[in-house]
């Protein structure tokens, strides 16, 4: 074998074991300990992205010390502890969630412990989630979403196929809050340029700021009838971060922010002082931005983003927008790098507005830009939830991670808070399918 292996041209040989890398069937990565020529070409592949468990961190320093260089991406994947019945229906104990805080809090600062010796390299992505297989054995089962499948299960809510109840305890048992503040054991990590925690997505070189505030509509009506705040309505950072904020942005080539913030206060904070040499793109939300808006007020909101944007010299981007269940609109300006004398100026969603007095503003204070106005009208019925908005307004890259859109959008049709753990459910039944580590694709 060996001897008819080494026959076969060295390019022929390489794309045989491309296809071995690409095709990942079972046990493809312990090929790469057949001979030199093997490793090169798979061990590199293998170790491109780890996804761990808490038990795969003792093996972990010892397992990729020799490799680390090759890594690019680690997710590390922390399983809780289950519950039972008796627990699912009432509130989590401060006992309960103390023990949880300190599963996730120990498995960071062994994560943290580990990469700290790793040395900087062109990138590398940390990505951390927790989730427990109770909320998908209790009232988040995501069975009941089973096509065809009439889930009945009374005993947590759920009636041929509908959950007709969702209380406070159960929305704060899925969604409760680890870490308030990072545990004072963590160590430095500089060889992390990427820290990932999805479905909400900084250090002195980072070029690219993503931050979305995200939220179910169907357990926002639950939290409701709590008398619980809805936090993305309030776009609850304070003044003074946008300040910081604003401040920060001049040394960026990238801004988003969603629900978190309003775009009038963003600009208000902008001092005419501020200069954006390095911005290419810049999205941000606003609550004033929906069909019983002041027009007044929104045609002003659109002049004051023209005035900054001329101190934004390479901007190609610029998009205010809104969006939730049968609603969406943007305004969107976009310049091209290959046309520098032609810009245009979009309103896109799911009501009119109309551009004549903004357009013919941006037109004149543009040079000798040519300015082209768009409108294109978008059905309410297509939009399910705010993840739907983003996609059809085709926002501006980096808007969000594309997994988290996707999981959004599939809530959206799905409806309830359930269809979220079905998602966590995806990832779950992946991290522990293939063994104590799973490679993932690039």
């Amino acid at each position: 074998m060996e001897g008819t292996w080494y026959y076969l041209p060295a390019e022929i040989r390489a794309m045989i074991l491309e296809e071995i890398a690409r095709q990942r069937h079972c046990g493809w990565a312990s090929f790469a300990a057949v001979s030199r020529e093997w490793q090169a070409v798979l061990e590199p592949k293998n170790f491109l992205a780890l996804k761990l468990r808490i038990s795969c961190l003792e093996d972990m320093e010892h397992m990729v010390n020799r490799s680390a260089h090759l890594v690019r991406r680690v997710w590390l994947h922390i399983e809780l502890p289950r519950y039972s019945c008796r627990n699912c229906t009432t509130k989590e104990s401060r006992y309960w969630s103390d023990r949880n805080n300190t599963v996730v809090k120990g498995a960071i600062v062994k994560m943290f412990s580990i990469i700290s010796s790793w040395k900087p390299r062109d990138r590398l992505v940390l990505e951390l989630s927790a989730y427990t297989r109770s909320d998908m054995e209790h009232k988040f089962n995501p069975r009941a979403f089973e096509p065809g499948y009439h889930y009945h299960d009374p005993k947590h809510d759920w009636y041929n196929g509908r959950q007709r109840w969702l209380d406070d305890s159960d929305i704060r048992r899925l969604f409760s809050l680890f870490l308030n503040r990072p545990p004072e054991e963590l160590l430095e990590v500089p060889a992390v340029t990427d820290l990932v925690m999805r479905r909400q997505s900084m250090g002195a070189e980072v070029k690219t700021i993503s931050i979305l505030e995200d939220f179910n509509e169907d357990v926002q009506t639950a939290l409701a009838l709590s008398g619980a705040v809805l936090a993305h309505e309030e776009f609850l950072f304070p003044r003074e971060l946008v300040g910081a904020l604003a401040l920060r942005s001049c040394s960026l080539e990238h801004l988003s922010v969603s629900y978190m913030l309003c775009a009038r206060v963003f600009y208000e904070e902008c001092q005419p002082t501020y200069k954006w040499e390095r911005l290419q793109s810049l999205a941000l939300t606003t609550p004033s931005l929906i069909p019983t808006g002041n027009g007044g007020l929104i045609q002003e909101l659109l002049l004051t983003a023209g005035r900054v944007a001329l101190r934004m010299p390479k901007l190609q981007d610029l998009a205010l927008w809104n969006g939730k269940r049968g609603e969406a609109c943007a305004f969107i300006y976009h310049k091209g790098r290959q046309s520098q004398d032609e810009a245009s100026l979009t309103w896109r969603g799911t009501w009119d507005f109309s551009l004549d007095g903004v357009a013919e503003w941006w037109q004149k204070n543009l040079g000798p830009v040519k300015v082209k106005v768009k409108y294109e009208q978008l059905q309410k019925e297509i939009i399910h939830s705010h993840g739907d908005a983003i996609h059809h307004l085709r926002l501006p890259r980096g808007v969000i991670d594309p997994e988290s859109l996707r999981q959004i959008r599939q809530e959206g049709m799905l409806g309830g808070a359930a269809a979220f753990h079905g998602v966590i459910a995806e990832a779950a039944e992946l991290s522990t399918a293939h063994g104590e580590a799973v490679i993932l694709s690039a």
